[in-house]
């Protein structure tokens, strides 16, 4: 699930968040046309539980339901030198959490697997990428990429296997990866590669759905990537050129595809996008400007849950609310279902900033 850089606190966030960064800095845009004007309305009432991590200074990012009833997540620390770790949370706020391997190690995104284990994508700034399978019990196995590669997103396949986005070489082309539960891996280059891929997620027709950036010169625009399990690829891109990258994306309760439109021009809020699985797309302008979206994720109240300086909600029609959290300066990161029917999320400090509290790492739980 999955996620936007907040400084030196959260290197995953730095590699993430910096895909679009290069997007914004190599390609021009115009603003042409409107999106659909969106009310926000006033939300359910609603309440939040917070725990903090037990490590101050470590800032969690992708959050997932585990096989075990429990949460688990992605967390980093880059005080003095990046620490990676793995961290596991029950409904009732226990903490467990399982170090990283090599050195300078930190996972970017984490997903439930077919097999009852956790999946995860690693990245290293001295070490190949890998795709990281570890067991309820903590148990780490590493499939290691090739040095230049590095995993972004993951996600559970319609056919038995893990499917995840890749940026290969100094030449920053992209990829769609496959691994089998035994670690078999199968990569499958787009057709306009120099794009540069972010979210994956399964589609409502059974096909892999991924996210891509605008490329270098500005002659072409963000595109959503379809890919079936034999391998072959359609590309619908974005209706407006308002925006040099689509980023996070995930299947709605209505069977349709939604997404977010970000990196306008400056003064320009990002957008939420729903896309039928025929490529029609209908952009819905968010209110909070020059904040980014930094997740999405269907929720269990028949809406779509999202991050920026709140936590926010889409309805399918469009209709658009936030909620404030507990914490004065934290900012949420990614959000899931968990295993209680509650929305969980993480939240760090919106600055980056390590003060008295650290970064104040927490993961949360909306009821």
């Amino acid at each position: 699930m999955t996620r936007a850089s907040r400084g030196q606190a959260a290197p995953h966030r730095q590699a993430l968040a910096a895909l679009v960064a290069l997007a914004m800095t190599l390609t021009a845009c115009a603003i042409t046309g409107g999106a659909p004007a969106t009310t926000p309305t006033s939300t359910p009432s609603s309440s939040i539980r917070e725990f903090p991590l037990p490590e101050k200074d470590f800032a969690p990012g992708a959050i997932t339901t585990g096989p075990d009833g429990a949460l688990w997540f992605t967390e980093t620390q880059s005080a003095t030198t990046v620490i990676g770790k793995i961290g596991r949370v029950t409904t009732a706020g226990a903490f467990t959490s399982y170090a990283l391997t090599p050195g300078g190690s930190y996972a970017l995104d984490i997903t439930k697997g077919p097999d009852g284990n956790l999946w995860f994508t690693q990245a290293n700034q001295s070490a190949p990428g890998a795709i990281g399978r570890m067991t309820p019990s903590g148990a780490i196995t590493l499939f290691s990429l090739a040095p230049s590669v590095t995993p972004l997103s993951i996600t559970d396949g319609p056919d038995g296997a893990l499917w995840f986005t890749m940026i290969e070489g100094e030449a920053e082309t992209g990829k769609i990866g496959r691994i089998t539960t035994s670690g078999d891996i199968t990569t499958f280059r787009p057709p306009n590669h120099d794009l540069l891929p972010k979210d994956i997620t399964v589609g409502p027709d059974g096909a892999l759905w991924f996210t891509q950036m605008g490329a270098a010169g500005g002659d072409k625009t963000p595109i959503i990537g379809r890919l079936t399990t034999a391998g072959v690829f359609s590309e619908f891109p974005l209706p407006s050129t308002t925006y040099l990258a689509a980023t996070w994306i995930t299947t709605g309760p209505d069977n349709n595809l939604w997404y977010v439109a970000s990196g306008g021009p400056k003064g320009t809020a990002d957008a939420i996008a729903r896309m039928t699985t025929a490529g029609v797309a209908t952009e819905f302008t968010l209110t909070q400007v020059n904040t980014p979206v930094n997740c999405l994720a269907r929720g269990p109240d028949g809406a779509l849950w999202f991050c920026d300086a709140e936590l926010g909600r889409i309805t399918t029609t469009g209709q658009i609310s936030h909620i404030a959290l507990s914490t004065t300066g934290n900012a949420p990161f990614a959000i899931t279902t968990g295993p209680d029917g509650k929305l969980w999320f993480t939240e760090s400090n919106a600055s980056g900033a390590t003060g008295q509290n650290g970064v104040n790492g927490k993961i949360g739980q909306l009821s």
